[in-house]
């Protein structure tokens, strides 16, 4: 089953798709992640999540920019999840693995640089 939402202000624009793969949900996001669209990840997590999955990977692999206020949503996200289903983070490109490095959420976050190798994690 796959759902898209879009958030856009002309300028900035986010597309989540929701796959599911057994008990996984998958976030798989395209476009801008920030100030404006952050709350369209942020919502789908929670939407995602209230389905008890057994994890939560996020697919950046399409994100073209995560400004802080992306950043800030991921660790709210991460928060979330403790506890309850694991949140895996898919950062295979500079613009989205750059800011979590610098910031030190790579420390912080599962993240991996395929889907394929978040979903592999037992």
């Amino acid at each position: 089953m796959t759902s898209d939402l879009m958030a856009s202000d002309g300028g900035s624009a986010l597309t989540v798709r929701t796959e599911r793969q057994g008990a996984t949900v998958i976030l798989v996001l395209t476009g801008e992640i920030d100030l404006l669209t952050a709350p369209r990840m942020r919502e789908a997590g929670a939407e995602a999540l209230r389905e008890g999955p057994a994890a939560l990977v996020l697919d950046l692999t399409d994100v073209s920019f995560l400004a802080s206020a992306g950043l800030e949503a991921l660790v709210e996200l991460q928060e979330k999840t403790s506890g309850t289903a694991p949140l895996r983070v898919v950062a295979g490109n500079s613009a989205t693995l750059r800011p979590l490095e610098i910031t030190g959420l790579t420390e912080v976050l599962a993240v991996y640089p395929s889907l394929a190798e978040a979903l592999a994690v037992g």
